[in-house]
């Protein structure tokens, strides 16, 4: 079994050279710092997540976290990103952004979880070994590419997140599922307002598979 925590530090950045999304997405990551911490142990044929956060600052953040499976009509409980380079396998729970040339009517936008002023949250989840490369956008990036295996050495966990906006556009309600208030934002206010916190990588002995 391995943890790792990690406290994202505050940029030293000269936000004059920034856009102005970007200056705002720095100011939200230098005075709002989320906390995180991990833990990953194998089980038997999968390699077992287990994660926890804690939001310092005086107002509430929304941690993308929670998607909606369509097909089993409720959440995934075993949802992640996985990016397999380098003896690296970066596990992520997050809204990925449309790679460039790819036009999407209804992008996958993965719900929002409040976590209050000083509070506290965690999560938990379970990947299959080998792990397999895995991005919502995937066929449009590797096409033709083939699974290869490649040993993993570490594993790095992310999680997107934001400052929950003071303003949000018309007909957005929040809906209660298993006890969590959840947020299901436009693709455009998320990919403008997330962040990523990631802990430190933790070392594993496993197989991936990666696309080549």
């Amino acid at each position: 079994m391995t943890s790792a925590a990690v406290k994202i530090p505050c940029l030293a950045m000269a936000l004059a050279v920034l856009s102005p999304g970007q200056k705002a997405k720095e100011k939200n990551r230098m005075q709002h710092e989320l906390r995180v911490s991990v833990r990953v142990q194998s089980a038997g044929d999968r390699l077992e997540i287990e994660y926890w956060f804690e939001n310092p600052s005086a107002q509430p953040v929304l941690v993308f976290d929670r998607m909606w499976n369509m097909q089993a009509n409720g959440l995934e409980p075993n949802w992640a990103y996985v990016e397999v380079h380098d003896g690296r396998a970066e596990v992520r729970r997050l809204m990925e952004q449309l790679p460039q040339g790819l036009r999407h009517e209804s992008p996958t936008v993965p719900y929002g979880r409040e976590i209050g002023p000083m509070a506290r949250g965690s999560g938990k989840f379970s990947l299959a070994l080998p792990l397999k490369q895995h991005g919502e956008y995937d066929a449009f990036r590797y096409q033709g590419a083939h699974f290869q295996p490649t040993p993993v050495h570490e594993v790095t966990f992310s999680m997107g997140w934001c400052l929950k906006p003071g303003q949000l556009p018309p007909g957005i309600q929040s809906v209660e599922m298993q006890g969590e208030k959840l947020w299901l934002l436009p693709y455009s206010l998320v990919a403008a307002i997330q962040l990523s916190a990631t802990a430190p990588a933790v070392r594993v002995d496993a197989m991936g598979e990666v696309r080549r």
